[in-house]
């Protein structure tokens, strides 16, 4: 498969997963357990979630209607490309540094979630780090 459609596919795959974590903050019932928060605390994380999510869906929408352009060994390309792949190894670290594993999948079908989400990421991990490569000449 070309790295061009491994670019659109991990847009759509970031896509999907905006769309799915909108179902979080009632899967995880954040009302309830938000509440304790003083309303600043409250507030810088509803806002730190919101930039997550819109950085997740610039991205998803980036590659998918620009995936040509991310390969196109510019300067910009390989900012865009190497920022992408950086954020998504971030996420992968604190996946497995950070998280509670034990607690997030408490259910089979959570552990199950979180398996295919960890792969995911990994897998978006590994596109834009062969994006960035392919754009610095490290790859024909």
């Amino acid at each position: 498969m070309a790295i061009t459609a491994l670019v659109e596919w991990a847009g759509i795959g970031q896509i999907i997963l905006c769309i799915g974590t909108l179902a979080i903050p009632g899967a995880l019932r954040w009302k309830t357990e938000l509440r304790p928060l003083q309303p600043t605390m409250r507030q810088l994380f509803l806002t730190y979630a919101g930039y997550i999510w819109s950085t997740n869906l610039a991205f998803g929408l980036i590659s998918l209607l620009s995936a040509a352009d991310l390969l196109a060994g510019t300067r910009l390309a390989i900012a865009i490309t190497g920022f992408i792949g950086v954020y998504w190894l971030a996420r992968v670290i604190i996946q497995f540094t950070i998280f509670d594993r034990h607690a997030l999948a408490d259910t089979r079908a959570k552990l199950a979630a979180m398996l295919v989400l960890e792969v995911f990421f990994i897998l978006l991990v590994c596109v834009y780090a062969m994006a960035l490569a392919i754009n610095l000449g490290w790859l024909p």
